[in-house]
């Protein structure tokens, strides 16, 4: 399992020294990768976010509820008061959720590609020039122990997900 840890350094330099620190510790490069941003995160699609800063799973989530609902009421018009498909009522109903599902997915969770990420969202607010905001993806409750610790002990404004 992986974790993430957003972190945003107010103190201009503070991010570069902590950054410093975690490389010194005994954390191998498979244990985490950290990204750095100088800049504001919006919801400008030319900004390059990572997948772990994107908000997908919350986009997959609503999408399949949405194909769901969407699917079975297309399956029942279409079955029922529409009369276009010989089918019996269940059956249209479940292919039209089992298609809904399909689409609800896949549009609900690219279109929450490219969102950002609720916690990030909340640092990203507090953002003002001269603040760093990192990212940190971290392979092990251990790992995540350590960066936790480092950023904190550099006065970090942390969120965890």
């Amino acid at each position: 399992m992986s974790y993430v840890i957003y972190a945003l350094f107010p103190e201009p330099g503070t991010a570069e020294i902590a950054l410093q620190d975690l490389a010194r510790t005994q954390l191998t490069a498979q244990d985490y990768q950290v990204f750095v941003h100088k800049k504001k995160l919006t919801q400008d699609l030319t900004q390059d976010i990572r997948a772990s800063e994107s908000d997908g799973r919350k986009g997959f989530g609503i999408g399949i509820l949405v194909g769901v609902l969407g699917g079975a009421l297309m399956g029942w018009l279409v079955s029922g008061p529409l009369h276009l498909f010989a089918l019996p009522l269940s059956a249209a109903i479940g292919l039209g959720i089992f298609l809904g599902v399909i689409c609800g997915a896949l549009g609900g969770g690219i279109y929450g590609m490219g969102l950002v990420d609720g916690n990030l969202k909340k640092l990203s607010d507090r953002f003002r020039p001269g603040h760093t905001l990192v990212t940190a993806e971290i392979q092990t409750p251990e790992s995540r122990a350590i960066v936790d610790q480092i950023f904190r002990k550099y006065g970090a404004i942390e969120t965890s997900h």
